[in-house]
């Protein structure tokens, strides 16, 4: 039995996430025994999508109500013009998988006590190419139907689906292999699925048996079959006593119906529903999954799942499961005709059931989308544990189409149902979608890890080091489900107009306030739900949201050090000092070896995808995030660096070669690859960068003395180098200034603060006069002039598109041009200076860092 197996695969683990797909739900049997069995193997994050209408039949009964969907696990009710009946069961890990496509719903009889049909693949995702070619394709079926259903859903609820991902990198992606066995799908944006079979049946068809627990009035299916191969007269194997067959008087005349009560060595209601299909030198095909053999089924209607099995596979399939056995069966008796239901209560839900709504938690209260409403409701209550629903007010919002129900933040985890009145006293009610704590079961275990490594910092006894390791593993080890959601979202930038990608206005300073930050919206993000999305998205964008994080100046029993003045334990050795100093030395070390693997990551390249870019915003992320802690009392205590200031300046020297170096420049090629810069990780790579540059002390001082020692020369033009190319990929993009300044400014001690912002508006300053230059020389309106002075800006007369360098050495017979991996000559006259490009008051800028 279907259960049986689920529970021996369950109990060997590997799964982190399911779904489910099901016409019909028992909420109790999946709460109490389905869920609990998941939760217990440590599958987190569960997902059911069912029939609306069933949804809501199920809401209006006390006994069979969901009473945990929403908070332990996601119930989505899918919409459609007649049933959402496929039944597909997806469990997935990031190194083990399980489709079961089937007949049998969610149910006790489902699981239980019916005659069920249910195909099994389980596998290794990084062995098994041919299963992870299905399972892509039933992803694909699933995120089709969920498409569908988004005018009536909250966007929370879609994406709680589609962060299975998460879980299984693998189920993003293209297939080089042939999907065996093939599953098939029927949705309203699919052909019939009818129309899908024919192209896989035998060329020559011997026989076609036929078993299944509904038949439509017309007996449409049958018809089909009958007029697509005249020559064969389709076999229906059914149960009389169960069996629903409105067209009975029909079916007794023109087809050939025999009695399959004793199919399968058990009793049971016979529910399964399959096709087999007979063909010529072994050429046949059988058909099982949740379509009966009926219209909606498979000329359009309903939403269903089949897989198909070909060859002798599909024959040796027949045999085993009995269906070959029904040409031996009796034809139908005429007393178990006068028997025979016409009822189609399964595939048409009644009128007056209404479909269950979702509406989702958000910051100021619930919201669901007005599409989901029959009419616009009048008033709203909340339904919280067993007291008296408690009347909320109600907001249209006609921009986005929601409604706005406005609620208490002591109220809201405890809602499990909202209730809508509406005009004529009927009364909707709304499953509650906890989007919070939905978002907490979606995480994978590798963004648990690592969110719960950064709880700890919090803490005096976190483990600093148990951080680093758990992002290294996040950026590096984890990278194919990043890069394959990378790839996605910036084939669908390059679809982007070039009006939208070039509408980068420049702000006037680079102190950019946060409500001037809503221009970010034209910033797309390439990850989201992945792993390393997750570890971003912690680290730039909700970094302290939700976290136990120790203010900077407080020391561990919350006081500041005016607080401690003239305090007994001012002096005294903390007894961690020794462990704290030795936590400091494995951080140094592991971040390290982060920043080395950085390092071969780039030095990798050879055709650069967007993957090293992400990758390196969160190497930088962390190192950012490392430098903050320091300031933290419990390691200013014992004078610990976490971060190496040498590795820093490896770091950033060997982004310099490697992103703008001569020959390699993976900054042009990765922004090309992208067709467009305007991605929030280019962003705050950008800005991270500049931060980088002010830690690692990088100064602009355009001083160049004769008498100066050569190698102080020499860093001082390279300083000069590495701020010439940064501003000039700043461009004026607000999210990159802003996450410059405020990363300098959160790393910055108290006393440099003054010092940090002017050195921000000196490099911005300089930005808009480079700029300025760039656009001269483009226009040619620059006059040649040789360059005669080290430090000078120049460029080559003979590029197409001229880049500007710092000049490095001159003599009579050559001009040497900066680069970050070796210098590049040229004869003086191929050469043209364009000054010094210093505003009034920028030479010799000071340049403090936070040490």
């Amino acid at each position: 039995m279907a259960g049986d197996s689920l529970y021996d695969a369950l109990r060997r683990g590997g799964y982190e996430a399911s779904l489910i797909t099901t016409y019909n739900v028992y909420f109790p049997f999946y709460e109490e025994v389905v869920l609990r069995r998941l939760r217990a193997s440590q599958c987190r994050h569960n997902v059911v999508l069912a029939d609306a209408r069933q949804c809501g039949a199920s809401l209006s009964d006390t006994f069979a109500a969901p009473r945990r969907a929403g908070s332990d696990y996601t119930l989505v009710p899918m919409r459609s013009e007649a049933a959402f009946h496929p039944k597909v069961w997806l469990l997935v890990g990031k190194s083990r998988g399980l489709i079961c496509l089937g007949s049998h719903n969610l149910t006790i009889a489902g699981f239980g006590y019916n005659r069920e049909m249910t195909n099994w693949i389980e596998f290794d995702p990084r062995r098994d190419e041919a299963a992870v070619a299905t399972a892509r394709t039933v992803w694909g079926f699933i995120k089709t139907w969920l498409n569908d259903q988004q005018a009536f859903l909250p966007a929370p609820a879609l994406e709680a689906v589609t962060s299975m991902k998460n879980h299984a990198p693998w189920l993003e992606g293209v297939s080089n292999v042939v999907v065996d066995p093939t599953p098939l799908a029927q949705g309203t944006s699919t052909a019939p699925l009818f129309d899908q079979l024919i192209v896989h049946a035998p060329k020559s068809v011997k026989s076609i048996i036929v078993i299944g627990a509904f038949f439509d009035t017309k007996l449409q299916l049958l018809k089909a079959l009958a007029k697509r191969w005249p020559e064969v007269r389709p076999m229906c194997g059914i149960e009389p006593a169960t069996v629903s067959l409105p067209g009975k008087q029909l079916a007794k005349r023109q087809f050939d119906f025999r009695d399959a009560s004793t199919l399968a060595d058990r009793s049971g209601y016979l529910h399964a529903k399959a096709i087999f299909f007979e063909g010529r030198n072994g050429d046949h095909l059988l058909v099982s999954g949740s379509a009966n053999p009926s219209a909606p089924a498979w000329l359009g209607g309903n939403e269903e799942a089949v897989l198909l099995r070909k060859g002798a596979s599909a024959r040796k399939a027949a045999e085993e499961l009995g269906l070959l056995a029904i040409r031996e069966c009796q034809p139908i008796a005429a007393d178990q005709w006068a028997s025979i239901s016409e009822s189609v209560a399964e595939q048409v839900a009644e009128e007056a059931t209404r479909a269950a709504i979702v509406a989702c938690e958000t910051e100021i209260g619930f919201a669901a989308p007005l599409a989901a409403f029959p009419t616009i409701p009048k008033r709203c209550a909340a339904k919280v544990g067993e007291s008296e629903p408690i009347e909320l007010p109600i907001q249209l919002n006609k921009e986005d189409g929601m409604l706005v129900i406005p609620a208490d933040r002591e109220l809201r985890p405890g809602c499990t149902r909202l209730l809508f009145a509406l005009a004529g006293g009927a009364v909707v009610e709304a499953i509650v979608h906890h989007t919070a704590m939905i978002e907490d079961l979606a995480r994978s275990t590798q963004q648990a890890q690592f969110r719960a490594a950064l709880q700890e910092l919090g803490a005096e006894s976190g483990d600093i080091a148990k951080l680093v390791s758990a992002v290294e593993k996040v950026i590096f080890d984890d990278a194919s489900g990043a890069a394959s959601e990378i790839s996605d979202r910036s084939r669908r930038s390059s679809n982007q107009s070039a009006a939208q990608n070039e509408a980068n206005l420049k702000p006037e300073t680079l102190a950019v306030g946060m409500h001037e930050t809503k221009k970010a919206k034209r910033h797309r993000r390439l990850l989201t739900g992945t792993d390393l999305g997750h570890l971003l998205d912690v680290l730039i964008h909700r970094l302290g949201v939700g976290l136990s994080r120790l203010d900077a100046n407080v020391d561990s029993q919350g006081r500041t050090e005016e607080d401690r003045i003239g305090k007994d334990d001012d002096m005294e050795i903390p007894r961690n000092r020794v462990d704290d100093v030795k936590i400091a030395s494995i951080c140094q070390r592991k971040l390290r070896r982060l920043i080395s693997r950085m390092k071969v990551q780039m030095d990798q390249q050879a055709d650069p995808g967007p993957t090293v870019l992400v990758q390196l915003v969160a190497v930088l992320a962390i190192t950012r995030e490392l430098r903050k802690i320091e300031k933290h009392e419990r390691w200013r205590r014992v004078h610990a660096r976490l971060v190496d200031p040498a590795d820093q300046r490896r770091l950033l020297d060997h982004v310099m070669v490697s992103f703008f170096g001569r020959g390699r420049d993976l900054y042009s090629r990765v922004v090309a690859t992208l067709g467009t810069e305007t991605f929030d990780e280019i962003a705050r790579l950008k800005g991270l960068l500049i931060w980088l540059a002010w830690d690692c002390g990088v100064a602009l001082d355009e001083r160049f003395g004769i008498s100066e020692q050569r190698e102080a020369v020499e860093e001082r033009i390279r300083n000069k180098a590495v701020l010439l190319e940064l501003v000039q990929i700043l461009s004026g993009d607000d999210i990159s200034l802003e996450e410059a300044r405020t990363s300098i400014l959160s790393v910055a001690n108290p006393g440099v603060h003054q010092a940090a912002a002017k050195w921000l508006v000196t490099c911005e300053s300089w930005g808009r006069v480079v700029d300025e230059v760039l656009t001269r020389i483009r226009g040619d309106r620059i006059p040649p002039v040789q360059p005669s002075q080290i430090g000078s800006l120049a460029f080559a007369t003979a590029l197409a598109r001229p880049r500007l360098r710092i000049v490095s050495s001159v003599s009579s017979g050559a001009v040497a041009l900066f680069d970050f991996e070796q210098e590049i000559q040229y004869r003086p006259d191929r050469v043209s200076s364009v000054g010094l490009l210093s505003p009034e008051g920028l030479s010799a800028a000071s340049l403090p860092s936070s040490s």
